[in-house]
C-alpha cells in the first residue's frame, strides 16, 4: 500500500478510506476460519489442501501435534482374528489377557513350514505353508480339512504348486490368500473347496483385506496389492469379479489396512497412500522423510494411521487431513513390523532387536525391551504384549515392558494370533501350537 499524500485536506480522508477498505478485505478473505477438525465421516478422503502437511523433523524432535489433544479413536476389539494382525484395521488388539504362565492347549503338525501368522473365525484356525498347503483346524486343534493350492501352467501343461509368502485371511466364510505368482485364491471356509481365483499380474506379498459395507445387500470387497508397482486391486468377495484397480505407485512389500471407509498402505516412495474403500478414489499421499520407505503394514484406528519406516522413524498421521501428527525417532534401525495399538499405547518391533512402546497421544517413548533376537509384529492382549522372537513366544507387561514369560516353540515362529481367546502360533517346522489358561 502506498503512503497517503500530505497535500491539502484530501489526505486524511483518503487514508481513512483505505484503512476501512483493508479491514473489510481482511475480514472477507484472510481472517482465520473456524478451528480445523475432522472432515464429515460421510465424505470420502480428499486430497490434502494447502498448506501441505509439515515435513517430519530431522533433528530428533517430534514435530507439532495438531491432533494430539483430540480424543483418541476407539481401538477395534477382534475376537476371531480374520487377518494376520487382528481385524481389517490391523490394530493387533484383543481384550483377552495372556495367562500368567504358558499352558499348551494343543499342537498340530502341518505338512510344511509356516512363516506367516494364522487367521481364524468362529469355526477355528487357518494356516498356510510356504509350499501351498492350506490347513483348517477346529478350536480344539483337530484337522477339519487341508488342501494344496495349484496353479495351471500357461501353456496348458501340468499344474505347479503355488508358493505362498503372504499371510492368510478369512472373511465371510471365505479363506483367501495371494501367491508368489500373483494369483489370489478363495476357498470355502467350511469345506476347503475352491470358490474362485483372480490374477493380479504380479507377486502378492502382503495380506489380502476386506471392506464390508454397512448395507448388507451390497457385496463385501476384497483387496490385494501387486508388489512390484503397488497397484491395489479390488475384487468382489462373493464372485471373484474385478471391481476396480488403482494406477501404479511404487514397490509395496507390506499389507494394507482397511478402516473408516479407507484403504491405507505404505510403499517404497516414502509415503502412506489413502484410497476410498468402496470406489478406489484417491485420498492423497502422506509424504514421510526422504529415507522413510514403508515395508510393513500400517495400523489404523479411526483416521489415525500408525506406521514404522526403514529409517526407524515411527509416524502417526491423519488419513483425513494428510497431516503428520507426531514423529518418534528413538528407534534408529529398520522397522518391518506392523504396530499394535492399545487404548493409549502403540507397540512395534525393530531390526535392532528391541520392542518399543510409545504413548499413543504424544509419541513419547514409554519403554524399549531388548528381545535378544528379531521380533515379529507384536500384538496386544489386554495388559500384555506378545511377539515371536526367533523360535520363542515372549510375553511382556504393556505397562512396564518387563518380561512375563517366554516359551520355546521351534527354530523360528510366526507372529502370534489370538483366535477366540486362544494364543496360536505357527512355526518353521510346521507346528501350530495353542496357548491358554489351564482348563
Amino acid at each position: 500500500m502506498s503512503k497517503p499524500s500530505n497535500t491539502g485536506l484530501k489526505g486524511p480522508a483518503i487514508a481513512v478510506a483505505l484503512i476501512v477498505l483493508c479491514f473489510v478485505v481482511y475480514q472477507i478473505g484472510f481472517a482465520p476460519g473456524p478451528p480445523a477438525g475432522p472432515k464429515p465421516a460421510s465424505k470420502s478422503p480428499v486430497e490434502p489442501e494447502p498448506p501441505s502437511a509439515p515435513e517430519p523433523k530431522q533433528d530428533g524432535a517430534a514435530g507439532p501435534a495438531p491432533a494430539a489433544a483430540a480424543a483418541l479413536a476407539d481401538v477395534p476389539v477382534t475376537k476371531t482374528w480374520p487377518t494376520y494382525h487382528g481385524g481389517p484395521e490391523l490394530c493387533g488388539y484383543s481384550n483377552v489377557s495372556a495367562p500368567g504362565k504358558p499352558t499348551v492347549l494343543w499342537q498340530y503338525i502341518a505338512p510344511g513350514a509356516i512363516r506367516q501368522p494364522v487367521a481364524g473365525d468362529d469355526r477355528g484356525v487357518y494356516a498356510a505353508t510356504t509350499d501351498g498347503w492350506i490347513v483348517a483346524l477346529d478350536l480344539a486343534g483337530q484337522e477339519r480339512w487341508k488342501t494344496q493350492l495349484m496353479r495351471a501352467a500357461a501353456d496348458g501343461g501340468v499344474e505347479t504348486t503355488e508358493r505362498l509368502n503372504a499371510p492368510i485371511a478369512c472373511f465371510r466364510s471365505t479363506v483367501a490368500i495371494g501367491s508368489n505368482a500373483g494369483i489370489v485364491h478363495a476357498l470355502d471356509a467350511g469345506t476347503g473347496e475352491p470358490k474362485w481365483t483372480y490374477d493380479i499380474g504380479g507377486e502378492v506379498l502382503g495380506a489380502v483385506n476386506c471392506f464390508v459395507p454397512d448395507d448388507a445387500s451390497q457385496s463385501a470387497l476384497l483387496y490385494a496389492i501387486e508388489r512390484g508397482q503397488g497397484v491395489l486391486h479390488c475384487i468382489n468377495l462373493d464372485t471373484g469379479a474385478h471391481v476396480w484397480r488403482t494406477d501404479p505407485i511404487a514397490r509395496t512389500d507390506g499389507s494394507m489396512a482397511v478402516a473408516d471407509g479407507t484403504v491405507v498402505y505404505g510403499s517404497c516412495d516414502f509415503a502412506l497412500h489413502v484410497y476410498g474403500a468402496p470406489d478406489g478414489k484417491r485420498g492423497g499421499a502422506i509424504a514421510l522423510c526422504g529415507d522413510c520407505q514403508v515395508a510393513s503394514g500400517p495400523a489404523v484406528a479411526g483416521s489415525e494411521i500408525y506406521s514404522g519406516s526403514r529409517s526407524g522413524h515411527f509416524y502417526r498421521a491423519d488419513a483425513k487431513t494428510g497431516a503428520i501428527v507426531w514423529t518418534n525417532e528413538d528407534c534408529t534401525d529398520e522397522i518391518f513390523t506392523t504396530p499394535a495399538i492399545g487404548n493409549d499405547a502403540v507397540v512395534f518391533g525393530s531390526e535392532d532387536g528391541k520392542i518399543y512402546c510409545l504413548d499413543r497421544a504424544s509419541g513419547a517413548l514409554r519403554w524399549a525391551f531388548e528381545s535378544g533376537g528379531l521380533p515379529t509384529s507384536p500384538i496386544i492382549a489386554a495388559d500384555r504384549v506378545l511377539a515371536g522372537v526367533d523360535g520363542e513366544l515372549i510375553v511382556l507387561s504393556l505397562e512396564t515392558g518387563e518380561e512375563v514369560w517366554r516359551h520355546e516353540v521351534s527354530d523360528g515362529i510366526a507372529a502370534p494370533s489370538i483366535v477366540n481367546g486362544t494364543i496360536v502360533v505357527g512355526s518353521e517346522d510346521g507346528t501350530v501350537i495353542a496357548f491358554g489358561a489351564k482348563p
